[in-house]
């Protein structure tokens, strides 16, 4: 029944740099875990199923989440996510400034309320990392983001905007907004060329999403 999972800096005087893989997988009582500064990485199916949790405070340090690392946590919550009031789009942040990746299935169906906006400083979403996502409402994507994982936001139907700040839009696998079938407008950066908004328009076509994309105006 231990609810409050808090991880020192230290522990025996070495810095904790890591979560390993599985460490708390399907731990049936943890609601907050509050993870270290200096902590860099969380390992593959580090939270996987933790359905009780209902809050994550992250590091401004973490520069990897594993695969798997939050899959189907929080499934007995709202929103595992860490709100903010304080942003461009009064949307969720994932409060994670240096994270570099978020592997597969990282946040596979966990609780989204409303808008959410990633950080930046990332550069690749994994497959089916946010696949299923209870809620998750506007999307926004950082300038760094370099590529976007197949099934990586497959069948979260209440995104209905997107905005991608890259001046060179993410590649993308396959399916990544399959099943978000009330997208409905997508914002390239205004920098963006002419062929990568009829590259992105096809894409969406092919999923059969009654989608527009263009290139955001001043």
């Amino acid at each position: 029944f231990a609810t409050y999972l808090a991880i020192p800096e230290t522990i025996g005087g070495a810095a904790v740099k890591a979560i390993g893989p599985k460490a708390f997988a399907q731990h049936t009582y943890i609601a907050l875990a509050e993870l270290p500064e200096g902590l860099e990485s969380i390992g593959d199916n580090a939270f996987y199923n933790c359905e009780t949790l209902a809050r994550v405070v992250f590091p401004s340090t973490l520069k990897r989440i594993g695969d798997y690392a939050f899959y189907n946590a929080g499934a007995y919550t709202q929103d595992i996510l860490p709100e903010s009031q304080d942003n461009a789009y009064g949307s969720n942040v994932l409060e994670l400034p240096s994270v570099e990746h978020i592997g597969a299935y990282a946040f596979y169906a966990i609780g989204v309320t409303d808008a959410l906006e990633l950080p930046e400083g990332l550069k690749t979403i994994g497959d089916s990392a946010f696949e299923n996502c209870r809620n998750m409402g506007d999307l926004y994507l950082p300038s760094t983001l370099e590529a976007i994982g197949s099934n990586a936001f497959k069948g979260d139907y209440n995104i209905q905007y997107i905005v991608l700040a890259s001046p060179t839009a993410p590649t993308l696998g396959e399916n990544v907004f399959a099943g978000c079938d009330y997208l409905y407008d997508i914002d390239l950066n205004a920098h963006g060329s002419r062929q990568e908004m009829q590259q992105w328009q096809a894409y969406v076509d092919a999923l059969g999403l009654p989608c527009r994309v263009w290139r955001a105006q001043d």
